[in-house]
Parts: C-alpha cells; structure tokens; sequence
C-alpha cells in the first residue's frame, strides 16, 4: 500500500525534527553550542547555567531547558575543559516515563524541586545510557540573555514544538514568580496572566493540565481559571487565566487596554484563526499607550522573521539596512523522536465537490494494517469531521471483532475526537490504560494536530484533508468545505508520532500530492465572514478598516461585505460610526445578525423566549446525524441524501408535537422547552435525561449547552438600562401581533431579512429575493433535517445560513410576512460601491466609481420548470483565497 515501506537496504523517509539551539535577538541567531563557564550579574560563577528562555529566570534555581544533548557530548567537552569529578546537571523528571528511579538506584542527591542530580562523572554516564539530558549556556553578550530580553523587550516571540510551551509552565515555575519576573513595572503580582487558546476544548484541557500540575484548582480560590464562550470558571483569586481568543477579543470592548493584565501570551499563533489575527493588531495598540506591558507570541512554525517584523520597533532613519528592528525570538527546545513518513501510491484527486479518492476506507484498512503488525503504541487517526469519524470508528470495530485476535492478547480501543464530543466520551482519550495490553486509536478532526496532546501516540494516519469554512462575499454565502491540507499541517500530524518515542507516520497520498500542497494554510480572516469583527474594530474607534494593521489583509470585498451588512442591520449609520443599536448588539456574544434579532425581541417584548431560541441556533447542530451509507455512492466517501432515516425522525418529532410548522425556529424552542420540562420531571437526573434524548435522536450536550447559554443572555438582558433599551426604539406602529410566535417571527425577521427566499411555482423550490444584482435566479431547497420540508411550504421564509453540498439547502428556515420584509429592508439595500467606502472613511478607487453596483430585491416569478442549480463556492472559493494570500504574501 505505501510505495516507500522500508524493506531490505531501503530506509524510511525521515521526518526532520531538529533541534532547536540557541535564541535569535532582533533577528539574529544565536548559536548556543558548547559548555563554559558564565558569569551572572550577581558576580557567582555557575558552570552551565540553566536560564529560562520563557520566564526569564535567570536568578531562580527552577529550570528550563533550552538545548538538548546526549551525554557522551557533555562528557567530551568536559573531559577536554578537565572539569572536576564531581558534575551537576540539570534534568526535567517525567513521572510517567519512570525517570526517578534510576538515579536512586544509584544513590544519588535527588533535590525535587531544583531538579538537579548530582553524582560522579560514571554515575552520571551510566545514568544518561537510557535517557537525555538538559543542559544550556548563555550567550556571550550579557546584555543578550533571556533575562535581559524579558526585561526590556515588549514583545517576545517563541518558536518551538507544539506543547514545549506548556511543559515549561506546568514544570518549572510557580505562577506568582512567572507574574513578578515577566512583568518589568511596579505593581506586585496582582495582575493576571492571559493565555490564549485558538479552540474551546483546548482552553479546558490546559487549563485543568495547569493546575493540576500546580497543586491548585480551577477556579475558585485556585491560582487558574478559564473562560470561553458562555462558561466561565474564574475568580478574584485567578492568576493565569487560559481563554478562547474570541474571548480576549471581547474583554477588549470593555476594556481597550486591557489594563487587567500585566502579559498577554497567545498560544498557537501558527493556527491563524480570525480572533488570533485581529488581536495582533489590537495589541499592537495596547503596547504603545502601555509601555510595561508585554506579550509572549508562541508558535510551532518555522517562518518567525514575519511575525518578528510585524510586531517590530521602527528604527532611526539614519539606519539605510533596516526600518524595523524586529522583536527578540526565543527558540526552545523540543524533546521530539524522530519519525518515519511512509507514502501512499495514491494522489490527492479533487472533484469540483470535494476529494474524490476514499480516504476513509483507506485510513481503517492502515490502521487496522498497523494494529497487526507494529509494536505496542496508540494510533492517531486523522479525519475531517464528525460524520467520517463516527463511520470510521464503527468500521474499526467490526473489523476488530471478525479478525483473529493478536498472540500478544493487545486490545483494540477505539475512540472518537472533534469538538462536539459529549465531555465524558472526550475524557476517554486521557486515561491512562496498560500500554503493553491495550492500544487506543484516537479517530480525530485536527483538533488533535496542535491543540491537544495525547499521551503514548507512537503511531499517525494522516488522511491528507481538512475541512474549512469559505465565505463568499457575493453570494453572501459560508460552506465547509473539505481540502487538501497544508505542508505545515501535514508536518504537525506527523510530529504528533515523535512525542514520547520514535514514531511512524502513514500519509494516504503520495509523494507528488505533498509536493504540491499550500506550504501554510490560509488564514481564516481571509475565508470567513468579517461582520462581527468589523463591528468589533467600529467599537474600539477605528473607522478604518481597511488600513487596519493585519498581518495578512482580507481581501477588500470581504471587509466591503461586512460593512454592508452591519449599515444593513442598522448597526452603523451614514458615516460608518457605530450606533446605538449596534453598540447593544455588540452587548451579546453572538453573530450580528441573532444579535439583532435578540434586540428587536426585547422591543417586541418576547426576550424571554428569544433568548432560548439564539441559544439553540448558537449551540452545536441537537440532532444527532444519522450515518446512513448509500450503497449506490461511487466517487464520495459520503451521500448528501439521508434518505428515509431523515423522514422517520422528523415526523416521529411532529406526532410528539415537537415540529412548528411556522420554522425551525420555532421548533428549537419546543424542543429546548420539552428538554427543560424533563429535567424538572426527573429531577435533573442525568441518565433519564440522555435516555430521553437517544430516543428522540437528540444531543443531549446540545440541550445542555443552550440552557447554560440561555442563562447567560438573560444575565446580560438584567445588566440593560431602560436608556439603552430606548435609544433603539423606532417611531413605528404601534399595534404589535398579538400571538407569541408570530412576535419571535418578526424579531427573527428583523435580524434575517436579508436571507429572505420566495416560493417559485414548484413548491419545493425557492429563489432568494436579496440576489445583490445578479441576473440569474439563485435557486434552493429546505434541508432534510428543517422543519419546513414536512409543513406546508410558506409563500416566504428567511434562512440562518445556506449549506452547499450537491445542491444549495436552507438550513434554520422560518416562515414570515411579505410587510415584514418590506419594514427591515426598506431604504436599506440599496448601497452603492462608493457608500460603502465612506463607511470606513475612504473614496471608492477609481475603476470601481463608476460600477454603480446596487442591491435589490428581487420579487418576480420564477418558472416552475427551474431546477435548482448547485452554487459554485467550495473547492473554487479555497483556491481562489489560497491565491490571493499567496500573492500578497509574495508582494511582500
């Protein structure tokens, strides 16, 4: 299956996993080989010096390690310095890797908090025979050690494998010494520590690592704390706060300066997301009007120069070399095994769909290939999404249970990973079970690529894609899309073999396939809808937008979109200021358009019930997909038709009067209120609950999660004045629908009205009324999963968003009235090029002044003859932002 298996006289294609040595200053590497003798500042002599490249204790006994090397290196540069017999060295002991019990074996000095061993030069090299050893110097220009770098450098950038970062924090300090030595102001420790993850399930793990590791809790009156969207679990007490960047991003609303934290450290910066991204630029802000400030940049990536630059201090102007002095990077060393990447013969073949090669298939058949024939070690499986996953897992075991078990007895323990993962099930991937008798196979979407560590991986099957979302700016339209993965993604997979031992990595592509993928992902703030953060960016008082610091510009129609969108919903006025209605949207943790929504439900007088319904479209997707297989599929790994299985659960939901017939809406809120009314019932016991879920194909976490976001929206409804409730009024009619739902109709209306869709003359087709001036009719269906595909078909509805597969689907869809449509969308969709660039104070460029482009509603009849037609976004929308980001980056 893989053309370069090694066989006789043919060797492995290594995966190079080197070492990181030394540390750059101002873009300048440093090389930190040898071993001599450094003079601290304090005047002692320390031979060998461990300082701490992330903390900067140079003063402080605790250790970092920054380069590592075998101990026949370390016995010859000593023999040839004639050092003394008596040799210490600095050691990092991993509990679970059994490292004590050698050296006491030898009876050595064993001191566990310096982590120092101290024993003769024979016993130290019997010891090291089975395991490594740290150790580091300085550079020779004093004023270029780490400690003189955290001093006096506002920004550090850090470069070294995924989770080094979090190892030197949960082994080599205490939180109250990394707040007094990072920071250089007055002030104590009072001030928190932010950390910043890209992803939810990550922030929670780390955090719950961290403190355990600290001897303190979550929370409470523990030194750690967490906070991502809609769950927070901090205190007055909290000194390292680990939070999604999203989150960050809001905390900067309230707080521009973010004047409650002395550092900002954002983790797994090579990730890019959008949140990531635009904090870049914000703290850029904060540091000039901060000067005590500091932030710590940490990344997996080679590529630093780029990031060092951009957060870079200007230079005087008699400088000709350079104009900007970049920030220090600090390279840490990586305790990574070296890997073997074996390829598959098949390439990478994409359709205009979507991959065409079966990669599912092909990963249970390596993984089970494996689980014959290679030592004890878990596998890590790589696939896109939850669906594939599932399907995978359930392959796997069936095929466990018909073959021959292995003469060792090695049991197969099949486990699932993605983000919608109920807590417990997610839990299973750390458990620590008898390596020698059981071996897990983590089926995972690349949540596992950077995020999260799993103990005992010696083994990674890489499908070669991953799923993104694309926005399109002018069919106003966001699809997940599956795509080949990026050389440094395909990288990161195959170091996740090499963390704790030599590893094997099987990639199910071929060699030609890894050639010609992107060499980075494309960052998400150039694929994905900008409006929320572009209100964000209105908020902070920056009318600019497009000459906003990015590291990487979107692409100027997606900011020109956004901008349509925020004026659309009335969250900017005529100048691009942002009003008093988007200031109150911008009150909620959510997209702008359910936060219109929810405004316009306060008005409406029907919040309560509101806010359960953004709860329940905020939350992740409450039915559980069924994994139908098509027998009749021939080039997907998947059928886009769930066929009768759809159907049964649907009408089994209307016969327990759980299906609205005005929308889905309206449905999430039966269900989360049957959900709530259960709970009570049974007294909130778990069991009877999930019980109650299983049988009505519902996720039990979902509910879950939407009751928690419920409580949360109506605390922020409480902390409202009546004089921002009244600033957003309108001077309209006063008579109001009497009925509750058509109430929640209308307030959904208000947020959605740009999705609107009519009826054509065949009923289960529709045509979307907002087409931006387009000539032909944009034609969709309702999702198999909506409530409207088994209710009488409205004249017209409004959509939460639509999702591309083999054709265009509605999904969220909800009945409303033609006046109103006619009410929101009034005077309002009607935006010229050039009123759009006044929104950010800059005149339309030249070529486009005369476009005259203007939007419309569309209200004629479409034939009933039409078809409708699959909406070319996916794989076309990916290569064509992967181009633009490759251009760009290229001009620069």
């Amino acid at each position: 299956m893989f053309s370069d298996a090694p066989g006789p006289g043919k060797r492995a294609d290594k995966n190079v996993n080197g070492n990181f040595g030394g540390k750059t200053t101002a873009g300048r590497t440093v090389d930190a080989r040898g071993l001599r003798h450094w003079t601290r500042r304090d005047g002692c002599i320390v031979p060998w010096q461990v300082f701490a490249a992330v903390l900067g204790f140079t003063h402080c006994p605790d250790i970092c390690p920054n380069e590592l090397v075998r101990i026949g290196d370390v016995l010859a540069k000593l023999e040839a310095k004639k050092s003394p017999e008596i040799v210490p060295l600095f050691v990092t002991v991993d509990p679970k890797r059994d490292t004590i019990a050698p050296m006491q074996a030898y009876k050595v000095d064993f001191h566990p908090k310096l982590k120092m061993l101290t024993g003769t030069r024979e016993q130290v090299a019997d010891i090291a025979k089975a395991y490594r050893v740290y150790f580091s110097k300085a550079d020779e220009n004093d004023d270029d050690d780490d400690d003189y770098l955290v001093d006096h450098s506002i920004v550090m950038y850090l470069v070294g494998p995924d989770g080094q970062f979090l190892d030197f924090f949960t082994q080599n300090a205490r939180v109250e010494d990394i707040a007094a030595k990072i920071r250089t102001g007055s002030g104590g420790i009072s001030q928190c520590i932010a950390i910043t993850q890209p992803r939810r399930v990550a922030t929670v793990s780390v955090a719950q690592r961290v403190a355990e590791e600290m001897n303190t809790r979550v929370g409470g009156d523990g030194l750690v704390g967490y906070s991502i969207r809609f769950e927070s679990l901090c205190s007055e007490d909290t000194k390292l706060k680990f939070l999604t960047d999203g989150v960050l991003v809001r905390e900067c609303l309230s707080d521009p300066l973010l004047k409650k934290y002395s550092v900002v450290m954002l983790d797994e910066a090579h990730e890019r997301s959008i949140h990531t991204d635009l904090l870049f630029g914000l703290l850029q802000q904060v540091m000039k009007r901060r000067p005590e400030f500091r932030v710590l940049i940490t990344s997996a990536t080679l590529n630093a120069e780029r990031f060092a630059e951009f957060f870079g201090e200007p230079v005087e102007k008699k400088s000709k070399k350079h104009k900007i002095k970049p920030c220090p990077i600090v390279k840490i060393p990586g305790r990574v095994f070296p890997v073997d990447i074996f390829h598959s013969k098949q390439r990478q073949i994409m359709g205009h769909r979507g991959p065409l090669s079966t990669y599912v298939r092909s990963a249970v058949e390596t993984t089970m290939q494996v689980h014959n024939s290679e030592d004890p070690g878990h596998i890590l499986v790589f696939l896109t999404g939850q669906r594939e996953i599932e399907d995978a897992c359930a392959q796997i075991r069936a095929l466990y249970r018909e073959q021959e078990k292995r003469s060792d007895g090695m049991e197969l323990r099949v486990l699932p990973l993605y983000g919608a993962l109920q807590g417990p099930r997610q839990h299973e991937i750390f458990d620590a079970v008898p390596v020698n008798r059981v071996r897990k196979v983590i089926v995972a979407t690349n949540i596992a690529e950077t995020s999260l560590t799993i103990d005992g991986v010696r083994y990674v099957v890489d499908c070669g894609f991953t799923k993104q979302k694309v926005y399109n700016p002018v069919q106003q339209m966001e699809s997940l899309v599956v795509v080949p993965i990026s050389k440094v993604s395909a990288q990161q997979r195959a170091g996740r073999a090499g963390r704790t031992a030599p590893g094997k990595c099987y990639r199910l592509y071929n060699k030609t396939s890894y050639e010609e993928m992107a060499q980075e992902t494309v960052p998400e703030i150039q694929r994905t809808n900008l409006a929320n953060t572009v209100l964000y960016l209105k908020l902070l008082g920056i009318q600019d937008v497009i000459g906003f610091p990015y590291l990487d510009p979107p692409d100027e129609d997606s900011l020109l979109d956004a901008l349509k969108q925020l004026y659309v919903l009335g969250a900017l006025d005529a100048t691009g200021e942002a009003t008093a209605l988007g200031k109150l949207m911008a009150a909620f943790p959510l997209e702008p358009k359910l936060s219109r929504a929810l405004v316009e439900s306060l008005l409406l007088n029907c919040s309560h019930e509101m806010t359960q319904v953004v709860a329940m479209l905020s939350a992740e997707n409450v039915f559980v997909e069924a994994h139908y297989r098509n027998k009749k599929r021939k080039n997907r790994e998947e059928s886009d038709d769930e066929g009768e299985d759809w159907e049964q659960r649907m009408l089994a939901l209307k016969e327990d009067g759980l299906l609205h017939e005005d929308g889905d809406q309206l449905t999430y809120k039966l269900l989360l209120q049957a959900f709530e009314s259960k709970s009570r019932q049974v007294q909130g016991h778990r069991r009877d609950l999930e019980h109650w879920c299983e049988d009505r194909h519902l996720r039990f976490r979902a509910l879950t999660m939407a009751g928690s976001i419920v409580k949360q929206l109506r605390d922020i409804i409480e902390t409202l004045s009546r004089r921002d409730l009244d600033a957003v009024k309108e001077e309209k009619d006063s008579k109001r629908d009497a009925w509750l739902d058509d109430r929640l109709r209308q307030a959904l209306c208000a947020g959605f009205f740009m999705n609107a869709a009519r009826r054509c003359t065949m009923e289960t087709v529709y045509r979307l009324m907002y087409d931006d001036g387009k000539k032909a009719a944009q034609l969709v269906q309702f999702h198999p999963l909506s409530a409207m595909s088994y209710c009488a078909p409205p004249e017209f509805c409004v959509y939460q968003e639509l999702v591309v597969t083999s054709k265009p689907f509605m999904r969220g869809a909800l009945a409303v009235e033609r006046h109103w449509l006619d009410h929101y969308s009034k005077d309002k969709l009607n935006v010229s090029v050039a009123q759009l660039y006044a929104l950010c104070g800059r005149k339309p460029p030249v070529d486009e002044k005369d476009q005259g482009k203007q939007s419309r509603v569309d209200t004629s009849e479409v034939n009933s003859a039409e078809t409708p037609k699959p909406v070319t976004v996916s794989v076309d929308a990916v290569a064509e932002a992967r181009a633009r980001f490759l251009a760009r980056k290229k001009r620069s």
